[in-house]
């Protein structure tokens, strides 16, 4: 270690300064960079893999609510003979390569204005109310790091009978 007292060796007024060399391998801020990257990377490969599982299951989602919608809308036309498409098969038709639900869970029923259930299909008698057809479908949400979680969430499609 050196003393630095000043330009031409006289002691200057004030503290002294101590001029302390590097070190063979640098300063003590060399590495503090990636520690703190190595620090903070759990938690944005958190981020990113939630952001990312959390997109794929709101896809399937929208798949299967897509199905529901197109199941009900074949529902709709059945009153009056416009159409003899089968609800069921609507419904996997539109799912893609998503697993369908059981056909024993889906409902079909048709609700007057009030919510009284009128049947499972439209009539000549229903024309004007609404069909709704539903399940109940788990989503299994999978995030790296965190613990996997299933949520239950009911699908549905509703259109007018027709």
């Amino acid at each position: 270690m050196t003393r630095d007292d000043g330009a031409n060796g006289a002691a200057s007024c004030g503290a002294a300064h101590i001029v302390v060399p590097r070190g063979r391998f640098g300063s003590r801020q060399d590495g503090v960079a990636a520690v703190e990257f190595a620090l903070i990377l759990p938690l944005l490969l958190l981020i990113l893999m939630g952001m990312i599982e959390f997109g794929r299951v709101y896809s399937q989602l929208q798949v299967y609510q897509g199905g529901a919608r197109e199941a009900a809308r074949c529902a709709s036309v059945q009153a009056g003979g416009f159409s003899d498409c089968d609800v069921y098969d609507t419904l996997i038709a539109h799912l893609g390569t998503y697993t369908p639900p059981a056909e024993t869970d889906v409902t079909i029923e048709v609700m007057d204005g009030g919510g009284v259930p009128l049947g499972t299909a439209c009539t000549n008698s229903t024309v004007g109310e609404n069909v709704s057809v539903r399940w109940e479908q788990e989503f299994d949400l999978d995030v790296a790091f965190w613990k996997a979680t299933t949520i239950t969430r009911e699908i549905e499609g509703v259109f007018r009978c027709e």
